[in-house]
């Protein structure tokens, strides 16, 4: 929501207890949020479900520790299209769910995202982005695109090459090329070979350069046809300033800065070292000078964040003249997952024994979650760099995964740093910090419930409307919410226990008629970053497997297993329309001409009175002992505010007459009793809605789904007809290790094949855990 808004649920005085408790500090600002999603697989059959786990957390603080209460996840195509949004609620550090895969999705890489409202305060970069590839074996794969890319790219560290400075030097290779290369060479003005740099087959090359400004520099391609590309590096420049860091043997951050060419007068002001985290938060600051052209500054690597950490140079005018990015790890707690055996058979047992390589007398509890699945249906490391590459945009993603980060060699991750720094610019950083130090527009959802806030508007001069009541109806199951709206027009409504997607209905008791207009806010997000289009890589060699997976789902359609039960919530309401104190139903007594003549003569305790061609009703109080004017008035649960309107519904579309007798307080407004009727029809029984009125759709907090695998504990499940194909045979997203050692149980199906099993998650101190095995099923 936004601030305004949630500033009329939240007081300041319960924001500062909310941090005091959690030992935040008092400025929101100064307050990191991490999301990290791990889905159980990465390569699905359109039709299938995705399964995931997001861990929200404070760094620094306890797992249990999350600010946040409520997930969005958004899955979305190469074109930006939104294909799926969904909210789920957010406990204990973690959520988790499932999004269903359309069956008609066409082949390609998609993108699964997860964030909070508070993580809208902060660059999209902090969104955390994950592939997920989706193959429709019933429609053709695409066809490779052109995507009028360089051919080859140069990306030097910090985007220049300075005189006499030592520099990694980055070079990206099209596909369409790096497959027909023989050799590849560095070169100098003179065509001297200074060395011959070694190239991966994603055609990503890392080497090294101390260049001269009195010489040109060049990679030379020799291809297998005899043809030869030159691809010439950037100019060498005689001025400018080079950033060094790295994490020295006794744990300190060390920094070496370089000057080039510049005046005693430029060299000796005052600069400021400032380390910053992905949100822009200052971890680190010291000041510098560059009196004898360079300078070393080191830090406790305690003070780091894990993952990437921003350095900038800022001058005595406080800009911008440098940035670099560095990547910082601590290690993780590594699981040690055994099986009983190695093989199995079909529907049998297996039991994995997990143990973390941890001494006993230091353990601390662990919340991980487990996915065991065909072999074959995450990405290869050599896939994803090659993803990650095409798509930079999901390295800040992709670098909190502890299972692709132990993967990678030094040299990969140095070559991410160098294209990560090279996409976050020094001055798209500076709108970074300039976002960040201005008024935090996001509040934190700290409740486990569903928002929907706007304004409430005449749309003739587009002035708010205040001091208005505005209702709001739901169908599934019914509700009524009334709020008043502020001086600003606008309103916000707390919605309990709905669950996925919602019909609303939204009215005012306002006299302007169709003048009326509402302006809804939208909680998810409807921004982009520049995300390049990944294509889809998959050859023929793929082809069996992929057939394999399609089979197995084919089997679990034909035979209609739902893998996932759904967990619903308690349903409890402030104000049940379900338990009337008068209820008549209209069959039961002899039909009246009218619903007018109905009223006054079968239903007890109301009255209709009509002055001047108006009617109205009163219903009678037993409180008060008497008949009370202008009840609420609900046909199908929508408030109706003209009762002539009302009495020209025909009798024959009602079937049934509540009524709820007495004052109610309904959003701190007395209602003088209410008078339902229930129609048989689905247009509200013909009657005029009131006007400026609107529907709307509305994605409410997705309901928990548990992932339920069959057991075959008995010779009856073993010997069932029933069959059971899966690509996903087991997974737990709520795995809670509170033992040194532990152990899971699960059957096998009948689908024979390699499976591998993974675990991901942290310890209550943040650490990172991560583990993985295999077995067969023959």
């Amino acid at each position: 929501m936004k601030y305004i808004f949630l500033f009329l649920l939240i007081s300041n005085s319960s924001l500062a207890q909310i941090n005091n408790n959690r030992h935040f500090s008092n400025s929101l600002e100064k307050i990191d949020e991490k999301v990290v999603l791990r889905t159980d697989r990465n390569l699905y059959i359109s039709g299938e479900k995705i399964w995931f786990k997001a861990f929200c957390y404070l760094p620094g603080e306890t797992r249990q520790t999350n600010l946040s209460n409520v997930l969005y996840v958004e899955f979305y195509n190469n074109s930006r299209e939104f294909m799926v949004k969904r909210k789920f609620n957010i406990s204990d550090g973690s959520a988790f769910g499932s999004i269903d895969i359309p069956s008609e999705f066409l082949s390609g890489n998609y993108f699964l995202r997860a964030y909070t409202q508070f993580l809208k305060n902060h660059p999209l970069g902090n969104y955390f982005t994950s592939l997920i590839t989706v193959v429709n074996p019933n429609i053709a794969l695409p066809e490779k695109t052109n995507l009028e890319r360089a051919n080859i790219q140069i990306i030097p560290t910090g985007g220049e090459l300075l005189d006499g400075i030592k520099t990694q030097v980055v070079c990206k290779i099209n596909e369409d090329i790096s497959h027909r290369i023989e050799s590849i060479y560095l070169i100098d003005g003179k065509k001297n070979i200074i060395s011959s740099p070694s190239i991966s087959k994603n055609g990503i090359c890392l080497f090294e350069i101390t260049p001269s400004k009195l010489s040109n520099y060049a990679i030379k391609l020799l291809l297998e046809n005899n043809d030869s590309i030159v691809q010439p590096l950037p100019d060498v420049s005689e001025i400018g300033m080079a950033v060094k860091s790295k994490i020295s043997s006794n744990g300190e951050l060390v920094v070496d800065i370089f000057n080039k060419g510049k005046r005693i007068s430029e060299i000796s002001q005052n600069y400021r070292l400032m380390i910053y985290s992905q949100n822009a938060r200052i971890l680190a600051e010291s000041n510098f000078d560059l009196i004898n052209q360079e300078s070393q500054l080191k830090f406790s690597a305690d003070v780091l964040e894990e993952g990437i950490n921003n350095l900038i140079i800022k001058n005595k005018q406080d800009s911008i003249i440098k940035f670099s990015a560095f990547y910082h790890q601590n290690k993780g707690k590594q699981l040690n997952i055994s099986t009983d055996k190695e093989n199995y058979s079909q529907r049998e047992r297996i039991q994995l024994n997990i143990k973390p390589f941890t001494n006993s007398s230091d353990y601390t509890p662990m919340d991980l979650s487990i996915s065991v699945i065909k072999k074959g249906t995450t990405y290869k490391p050599d896939i994803l760099f090659k993803y990650i590459m095409e798509c930079p945009q999901l390295i800040e993603s992709y670098l909190q995964d502890i299972e692709f980060v132990s993967l990678l060699t030094d040299e990969q991750i140095n070559t991410l740093m160098i294209i990560y720094s090279n996409m976050v610019s020094q001055t798209s950083f500076h709108k970074m910090l300039k976002k960040n130090t201005s008024i935090t527009q996001w509040i934190p959802e700290i409740r486990d419930k569903s928002f929907i806030s706007g304004r409430i508007y005449n749309k003739t001069n587009d002035l708010p409307l205040p001091n208005t009541l505005v209702y709001l109806s739901t169908f599934a199951p019914n509700q009524l919410h009334i709020y008043k709206s502020q001086q600003n027009g606008a309103f916000v409504f707390s919605l309990n226990n709905l669950v996925d997607h919602q019909n609303i209905f939204l009215c005012s008791n306002s006299n302007l008629g169709s003048e009326v207009e509402f302006q809804i806010d939208d909680e998810f997000s409807s921004e982009f970053s520049a995300i390049n289009n990944v294509p889809l890589s998959i050859d023929a060699s793929q082809y069996a497997f992929l057939e394999e997976m399609y089979v197995n789902m084919q089997a679990e359609e034909i035979f209609r297993i739902k893998r996932g039960t759904i967990h619903p919530p308690e349903i409890t309401f402030p104000f049940n329309f379900w338990i009337p104190q008068v209820s008549v139903a209209i069959d039961d007594y002899v039909k009246t001409a009218t619903l007018e003549m109905f009223l006054r003569e079968i239903i007890p305790d109301l009255v209709v009175r009509k002055k001047k061609d108006q009617y109205s009703l009163s219903l009678f109080d037993d409180g008060q002992d008497r008949f009370i004017d202008d009840p609420l008035i609900m046909v199908d649960n929508i408030p109706i505010f003209n009762v002539n309107n009302l009495l020209d519904i025909p009798l024959a579309k009602v079937e049934k007459i509540d009524l709820h007798l007495g004052t109610r307080m309904i959003g701190g407004h007395i209602i003088n009793g209410v008078v339902v009727l229930s129609t048989n029809s689905d247009n509200f029984g013909g009657i005029k809605l009131p006007e400026g009125s609107s529907f709307l759709e509305y994605q409410a907090i997705s309901a928990s789904y548990g992932f339920d695998p069959p057991v075959y504990d008995t010779a009856e499940k073993k010997s069932s007809r029933l069959a059971d194909f899966r690509n996903l045979l087991y997974w737990n997203p709520n795995l809670r290790l509170t033992d040194n050692d532990a152990s899971v149980s699960f059957y096998t199906s009948d689908h024979c094949s390699e499976y591998e099993v993974i675990i991901k998650g942290y310890t209550n101190d943040g650490s990172k855990c991560y583990g993985k095995t295999s077995f067969k099923v023959e």
